[in-house]
């Protein structure tokens, strides 16, 4: 039924701003929820979007997040795109590598001015065939 409907999905859900626990735990659980939805969706036709791997928005990030160390934080946001990039390749038609960015400058405070365009590189060297996107929003 859902096939006939609907042409794509969204893994935000699932793949939202970091993810919800420090260092695992319900993070891997949500991963296994995604990946197992894979398949369902290919079967259907059903292409899927990867929304989003990054929120700018001071209050949609964790507060674990927000606690880190700068030099936890910096490997805990390349970690991130690395796991979530290197298990989907392939998968995710489109990403929207850093959401809300006209609304919040959360990881480009912390990390320093080019931190938004490192992660589309970064992003792109991981899935080259991936659309990378940055949803626009009127102000």
């Amino acid at each position: 039924m859902a096939g006939r409907s609907w042409r794509w999905t969204s893994g935000g859900a699932q793949a939202r701003c970091g993810g919800e626990g420090e260092g695992g735990g319900r993070v891997e659980v949500r991963m296994r929820l995604m990946s197992n939805s894979f398949p369902l969706c290919s079967d259907h036709g059903i292409c899927v979007r990867g929304h989003c791997i990054f929120c700018e928005v001071d209050n949609a990030v964790q507060q674990w997040v927000k606690a880190l160390p700068a030099d936890e934080f910096f490997t805990a946001v390349s970690s991130r795109i690395n796991v979530l990039l290197t298990r989907y390749k392939g998968k995710f038609r489109h990403y929207d590598v850093n959401n809300e960015m006209l609304h919040g400058s959360f990881y480009q405070d912390k990390l320093g001015k080019d931190a938004r365009a490192a992660m589309f590189n970064t992003a792109s060297e991981l899935d080259p065939d991936a659309l990378l996107y940055a949803p626009r929003r009127p102000l």
